[in-house]
């Protein structure tokens, strides 16, 4: 019913395609050479709905609940809007589960998100490798056979591989830091430059460690490699990231109301 609404807003294209895929995880509908062109690329991750789309799609849901909840000061001096948004998070992230058909890699996305959340409701740190286990036995006792699908080695490679390179990267930092505090002289517009370096070297560095990490393990499954793709990433995955999933969010949050079409739009 959701991918009639979408294709009924976008008509017969292959952006309805793409958003159907996004936002239900059913490909079927994009065309065989989109789909080759976005592997040679090193996009065609995006169409697998995994951690990304699911830490954008519930991250969304959690943000902009709290946003909205902490307009009121007696609602924030008085009850736990944290617990609240985090729990509507929950239900959001279940529900993309849900719709999404729950590959492997959704799976997985979900037992982490509901780990990041749960961790936000107990202050605990929620992206560790312990966490990452945990979701892989989950899955494994359930379904096995799982073992030895690409999509679950993929999955688990990239972010084993993401944690333990981002909590290295933590501990030198803080390692650093210790001392003195630094005294910041410098303008605000260089701290706006400074932070949007560090956000797309961020996103270079995450293709690069999620590409090395899955890099023989697709070449040994599909036979093809994509050299461009930590580059491709610097440019898609800010238009991803910023664009393309809020508003399918937003567009499915809209479905009920029929006021769809201008979310998918953009």
């Amino acid at each position: 019913g959701i991918a009639g609404r979408i294709r009924a807003a976008l008509g017969d294209t292959t952006a309805a395609a793409l958003a159907v895929a996004l936002i239900t995880g059913d490909r079927s509908g994009i065309p065989p050479e989109v789909t080759e062109a976005l592997r040679t690329a090193g996009l065609a991750h995006i169409l697998a709905i995994s951690g990304l789309h699911m830490a954008l799609f519930a991250g969304s849901v959690f943000f902009v609940l709290r946003a909205l909840l902490a307009l009121s000061s007696r609602l924030t001096q008085d009850w736990p809007i944290d617990v609240w948004a985090a729990g509507a998070a929950l239900a959001a992230a279940a529900f993309y589960l849900a719709i999404s058909g729950g590959s492997i890699a959704t799976q997985r996305a979900f037992v982490m998100i509901a780990l990041v959340l749960a961790g936000r409701l107990f202050g605990r740190r929620a992206l560790t490798l312990r966490n990452a286990g945990v979701a892989m036995l989950l899955i494994l006792a359930v379904t096995p056979e799982s073992l030895v699908d690409p999509g679950f080695q993929m999955s688990f490679a990239a972010v084993i591989a993401l944690i333990a390179a981002y909590e290295e990267m933590t501990r030198r930092r803080v390692a650093a830091n210790r001392g003195p505090p630094k005294r910041d002289d410098g303008a605000p517009v260089f701290g706006l430059v400074g932070s949007l370096a560090s956000w797309f070297g961020a996103i270079l560095l995450t293709s690069l460690i999620a590409g090395a990490a899955t890099g023989a393990i697709g070449a040994y499954h599909f036979h093809r490699i994509a050299p461009l793709g930590p580059l491709v990433n610097l440019v898609a995955m800010p238009v991803v990231t910023i664009a393309v999933m809020p508003f399918a969010v937003l567009a499915l949050a809209l479905i009920p109301f029929g006021l769809e079409a201008l979310p998918l739009a953009v």
